[in-house]
C-alpha cells in the first residue's frame, strides 16, 4: 500500500466577530496614527488638512476598506490565492506581499526603538528632560513649562490655503490607505478568517470611525509639543515637563510597543498566510507549518538587523519615504478596475448579496461610482 496522502490542515475561523474587530483594531490602527499623521498635519496646513483627509477617509479609503473584507471573507482565502480567479490578476496578490514584507522590517526597527525608549524611562530623572547629555546638541535648552498648549488653536484655526495643491490631497490620501493598511493584503488575510456571513459592513464603519478619532488625537497630543518632530523627540519631550515625568515616559512607550507589536503580528500573520495558502500542498502538516513560521520569522529578525546598523537610519528612511502608502495607492487603483472592469462589479454585487444575506447593491455601487470612476 503506497502511503497515506497529506490534505492541508483545515482552515481556521475566528472565535467570534469580536475576536475579528479587535485584530483589525491591533492592525489598522498603528504606530502611523500616533507618528505619521500628526507630521503630516503640521507639514500640510495644521486643521485644513482634516479637510482632505477625512474626505479621502469617507469616499475612498472606506469603500476600499469594505471591498477587501468583502473579498477575503468571500473566498476565504488569502491575498495571492483570492487573485486566481484571473492568472493577469495575480500580480495584485504578489506586490501588496512585498510591500508587507518591507514594511515588517520597518515595523521590527521602530518597535526596537521604543523598547530602547521604555527601558531609558525607568529612571528618576528621564534622559531627555536635561542638556547634560553627550549626545545633546549645542543648541539644546531646558524647557520646564507647556506654554505651547495654546498652539492647539493657532494649529487649528490658522489660515492656510495649501489644501489648494494636489500635493495635499495625493499625501491625505496615501495617509488614509496607511492608516487604514488598504491593498496591503492584511484585510483580505485577516477576513478570510470570518464566517462566509459576518457582517463587514458593520466592521467598516466602526473601524474607519476609530481610525479617524486616534489620529486626531494624536495630532492634538503633536501640536501641544510644538511641531513635526518624531514621536522619539515631541512626545518625550512633552512627558518629561509633566509631574511624575518617568511614569507618564513608560506609560506612553508602553502603549507605542504594544501598538506596534499589534501591527507586527497581522503584518507577520499576512505574509505567513499568504505563502501558506499559496503552498498549501506542501506545508501540509501542523509540524512543517510550525518550522515555516520560525524559519521566516528568524529571516526577518536577521533582515531587520541591517537597520540598526551605523547605516540603518539612511536604510529605514528610504522604506519610510517610499513605502509610505503610496505603493498602496497604486494597488488600489489596479484592484479596483480590475474588479470593476475584469471580475465585473455586478457579480461583485451578487456575491455580497450572497454572503451577507441582504441586498448591498447601493453600498457597493457609490465604490464603482465614488472610488473607481474617480481614482481611474
Amino acid at each position: 500500500m503506497g502511503a497515506p496522502e497529506l490534505s492541508p490542515p483545515e482552515r481556521k475561523q475566528w472565535t467570534n466577530p469580536v475576536e475579528f474587530f479587535l485584530t483589525l483594531v491591533a492592525f489598522a490602527v498603528g504606530l502611523g496614527n500616533v507618528w505619521r499623521f500628526p507630521y503630516l498635519c503640521f507639514k500640510n496646513g495644521g486643521g485644513a488638512f482634516l479637510i482632505p483627509y477625512t474626505f479621502m477617509l469617507i469616499f475612498i479609503g472606506a469603500p476600499v476598506f469594505y471591498l477587501e473584507l468583502t473579498l477575503g471573507q468571500f473566498t476565504s482565502a488569502g491575498p495571492l490565492v483570492v487573485w486566481r480567479v484571473n492568472p493577469l490578476l495575480r500580480g495584485i496578490g504578489y506586490a501588496s506581499l512585498a510591500t508587507n514584507c518591507f514594511l515588517a522590517l520597518y515595523y521590527n526597527v521602530l518597535i526596537a526603538y521604543c523598547f530602547y525608549y521604555l527601558i531609558a524611562s525607568f529612571q528618576l530623572v528621564v534622559p531627555w528632560s536635561t542638556c547634560g547629555n553627550w549626545w545633546n546638541t549645542p543648541l539644546c535648552t531646558d524647557q520646564r513649562t507647556l506654554a505651547n498648549l495654546s498652539r492647539i488653536d493657532l494649529d487649528l484655526m490658522k489660515k492656510d490655503y495649501r489644501i489648494r495643491y494636489i500635493e495635499v490631497w495625493k499625501e491625505a490620501c496615501t495617509q488614509v490607505f496607511y492608516a487604514l493598511s488598504c491593498c496591503s493584503g492584511g484585510l483580505i488575510a485577516m477576513s478570510s478568517f470570518n464566517n462566509f456571513n459576518n457582517n463587514v459592513y458593520r466592521d467598516t464603519i466602526s473601524i474607519c470611525l476609530v481610525t479617524w478619532f486616534t489620529s486626531i488625537f494624536g495630532g492634538f497630543a503633536i501640536f501641544t509639543v510644538l511641531g513635526p518632530g518624531l514621536a522619539f523627540v515631541v512626545f518625550p519631550e512633552g512627558l518629561s515637563m509633566m509631574p511624575f515625568a518617568p511614569l507618564w515616559c513608560v506609560l506612553f512607550f508602553l502603549m507605542m510597543c504594544t501598538l506596534g507589536f499589534g501591527s507586527e503580528f497581522s503584518i507577520m500573520e499576512t505574509i505567513m498566510a499568504s505563502i501558506i495558502d499559496e503552498f498549501k500542498t506542501y506545508l501540509n502538516t501542523p509540524k512543517k507549518i510550525i518550522i515555516f513560521r520560525f524559519c521566516i520569522s528568524l529571516v526577518f529578525f536577521l533582515l531587520g538587523l541591517s537597520m540598526v546598523t551605523r547605516g540603518g537610519l539612511y536604510i529605514l528612511n528610504i522604506i519610510d519615504q517610499y513605502l509610505g502608502g503610496f505603493p498602496w495607492l497604486i494597488i488600489g487603483v489596479v484592484e479596483l478596475f480590475c474588479i470593476a472592469w475584469v471580475y465585473g462589479v455586478e457579480n461583485f454585487c451578487d456575491d455580497i448579496a450572497l454572503m451577507i444575506g441582504e441586498n448591498r447593491r447601493p453600498g457597493v455601487k457609490r465604490i464603482k461610482n465614488y472610488t473607481i470612476k474617480y481614482i481611474c
